[in-house]
């Protein structure tokens, strides 16, 4: 199973991304939305994409709707990861199809 976290948070990029390694994930990671949109054109196959709600150089509505306006990415699952989940429910709760909250990944499945 292959999953993609884009997070610009280094630490809790890296603490999901270890968390879902745990759970026999490969696992690419980007800290810039721009930078993982391109490294995502070259993931053929990957099972799940988790996006930071606070990301720095595009908006996550503009990476979300990206990635589900294309065709190879339209039916993966794509996962908010925040600190807070009732404020990012209401925001992005139909663009997504779960969340990380404060880096727990139970709910993440390939």
């Amino acid at each position: 199973r292959l999953a993609f976290v884009g997070d610009p948070d280094a630490a809790g990029a890296n603490s999901v991304a270890g968390a879902l390694r745990a759970q026999g994930m490969m696992v690419n990671v980007s800290d810039t939305a721009a930078m993982g949109l391109g490294l995502l054109q070259r993931l053929p196959g990957v099972d799940v994409i988790l996006v930071s709600d606070s990301l720095q150089d595009l908006t996550t509505f503009q990476v979300l709707a990206d990635l589900a306006d294309d065709a190879r990415f339209g039916a993966t699952p794509r996962m908010l990861i925040t600190n807070d989940g009732d404020a990012a429910g209401e925001l992005y709760g139909d663009h997504v199809s779960g969340m990380v909250v404060g880096g727990d990944v139970s709910g993440v499945a390939g």
